[in-house]
């Protein structure tokens, strides 16, 4: 597991925790009206694979960066871990593989 992580340039925990972009409440209104992709429903596979929202993931990305607020009751830790994923998931924080 651990060399499949690296291979997409995941080598920390931090690196993990990185990735989160918010909990139900800060994304319902977002998400209201989303399609629910069902595995009978191949819709979502088929327009990944033609890359249809290629050109719009570094403005959806930031979107839901905007609305993300620090999960602190998420995570039981450290002080010091929990300020250094606070700087990994600072929106102006750029990182190999992020919005690309």
């Amino acid at each position: 597991m651990k060399e499949s992580l690296r291979a997409v340039g995941i080598n920390s925990l931090i690196d993990l925790f990185a990735g989160y972009k918010g909990q139900k409440a800060e994304l319902a209104q977002w998400l209201a009206g989303a399609e629910i992709n069902r595995d009978w429903n191949l819709r979502l596979q088929y327009l990944a694979g033609i890359g249809k929202y290629t050109f719009e993931m570094d403005e959806i990305h930031l979107e839901l960066d905007r609305l993300k607020k620090f999960p602190e009751s998420l995570f039981v830790a450290s002080d010091a871990w929990k300020e250094e994923l606070r700087r990994a998931l600072a929106p102006s924080r750029t990182r190999p593989g992020r919005y690309h």
